[in-house]
This record gives C-alpha cells, structure tokens and sequence, in this order.
C-alpha cells in the first residue's frame, strides 16, 4: 500500500503476505519475525502499528521520523505506532527480532500498564534500553517455545489466543525490564520528568479518565499550567491531549473487547448521559458506539503525533 505521499506502509496485513522463513507468526493484531530482510527492500515506509526492536546480534542504524537510531548487540527500541523510517543500514552480522502489536492489542494486553509502553515509547529521549544476559536468555526462550507451539500445531483451535497470551507474558516481561531501568535512573531523572510518569500512570489507572486537566493537577499538587508545560517539555504534547488519548482507547476497549452495555461504557467512563457519549465517540471515530463495537470506525489515527 502506497499512502498519498507515496511512502509505503506497512501494516500486519502486509507483513501476513510476507513468504520469509523468518516470519514467526502474523495474524490481524500481533506478528513476530526474526528478519529484517523484508524491510531492507524499501527506502523509506511508515509503520501502522507499534513494534519493538531487538537486535541480538551485529548493528541496526535508521532515522525514524528524522531521528537517528543506533541499535547494538542486545539493545531493544521501543516504537509507537505511524512513525516512518528510513535512511537504514545494517552490518553485515546483524541478527533482530521484531514484535509488532496493533493500538488496539497492547491497550488490551497492557491495559494498566500501558503508561509503562507510553513512558518507552512516546518520551524517552532515545527508546533504547540495554538488554541484560540474563534478560535476552529469557526472550529467546519465549520465542522458541511460540515456534515450538506452531511446529508441533498443539491446541491448534486457539492458536490466535496463545500467541496472544504469550506474547502479552512477553510484554509484561519487557515492562518489568522497563521499570527497574527507571528505578535504577529514579535519583537522577529530572522533577519534570517524575511529574510526566506519575501523570501517565494516572491517566492508565484511571476509570473515568474524562476530567479537565485542572483535576490531574490538583492531584499531583501543581498548577495546570505547570502541567501542561511538563507535557509539552516530555512529549510536545499538551496535558489535554493525553487525557484524549487515554479515553478514546478506553472507549475502544470497553465497545470492543467487553459485553458491557453502550450505557454502561458511557458511565464507566464519566460521560454524563448516553446522547452526549454517542456524539463524542462519532466525532472522534466518524461512526457510532455500536459500529465502533462492530469494529467498523473510519481509519483514525489515535496516536499522539
């Protein structure tokens, strides 16, 4: 698929026609390969769901979204979602594997612990984390077991919800990898940088996400002006535009993956009647609440730029 702008895209779909050994698993939500073989065929693309990176052996250099990245030897990058990539060059030893997961899966798979991803992904000052030995023995054993599992083709009726169930092991696993770094840099991160963290935690812990940005900051003991300058400091993003971002994919959860009703949602969510809910989800997703439940929105784009 060639987007107006004529940079390819590249989704899971793409990546499911895909005939390369070193394609893992691919279904409409999750994939996993161990080649970057594929990519090195286009110039320049832009990447539809998020991923991470995890070279194993040799040296990855690329510019995403114009920043240069240099992954080494058990190094792994964490990436949001439609970012684009290009100028990359690899070494001729280089070994990586590569996670892909859709919006819509990690908020499923993470759910409270998505602001652990979003701290990774959105406002790291360079996304890539030093693997431990003991940490790349633990991924390797993962991936082998999912190989394992699609060899032997065990419990092949669930195969989906196995690969998901495994690979969401392996996101918490990369999540724990995350917050001990973040423990070990605690004493030293800045106060803005604390201040953006428990935020982002907030906002994950939440049920009700949909308060004015006035409320988080009264929690956290500051102005809403200070608050919004610490966003926009970490993220280039203003306060209120994560607190939008939470609550629509919290809408998009509960519609899509719970049998909780269209109003039940609504007050789930702090929305003061159903009507008024209806209007913000078909302003947001172009369609209505029971079509957002059919997973039939128009292709938005809920990732903060």
């Amino acid at each position: 698929m060639v987007s107006a702008n004529g940079i390819t895209t590249v989704g899971l779909t793409r990546l499911g026609q895909v005939n390369d050994s070193g394609v893992v698993y691919v279904d409409d939500e999750v994939a996993i390969l161990e080649t970057i073989r594929y990519f090195l065929k286009m110039e320049t693309f832009k990447t539809l769901n998020n991923f991470i990176i995890v070279c194993m052996e040799g040296e990855l250099k690329m510019d995403i979204n114009g920043r240069t990245i240099n992954l080494r030897r058990h190094q792994l990058y964490f990436s949001r979602a439609r970012v684009i990539i290009d100028n990359y060059s690899v070494s001729k030893d280089v070994k990586c594997k590569v996670f892909c997961i859709s919006d819509n899966m990690l908020h499923i798979m993470l759910r409270t612990k998505i602001n652990v991803w979003m701290e990774a992904a959105y406002m790291g000052t360079s996304n890539i984390f030093q693997l431990s030995p003991n940490d790349v023995q633990l991924l390797e054993a993962y991936v082998t077991l999912i190989k394992e599992k699609l060899r032997l083709k065990v419990n092949n009726m669930f195969q989906g919800e196995t690969m998901h169930s495994l690979l969401q092991a392996l996101l918490l696993e990369f999540c724990d990898i995350l917050c001990r770094l973040n423990a070990d840099q605690q004493g030293g991160m800045p106060q803005g940088r604390q201040l953006f963290n428990r935020f982002l935690s907030m906002l994950s812990n939440m049920d009700a996400k949909r308060h004015k940005v006035k409320f988080y900051a009264d929690q956290l003991a500051v102005t809403p002006k200070y608050l919004n300058v610490v966003c926009k400091q970490y993220s280039n993003q203003t306060a209120l535009k994560w607190i939008e971002h939470y609550l629509l994919e919290d809408i998009r959860y509960y519609l899509r993956n719970t049998d909780l009703t269209i109003k039940e949602v609504s007050n789930l969510l702090g929305f003061p009647n159903v009507s008024f809910f209806g209007s913000y989800v078909k302003k947001h997703f172009g369609v209505s609440p029971s079509n957002v439940r059919k997973n039939e929105e128009k292709d938005i784009q809920l990732d903060i730029k």
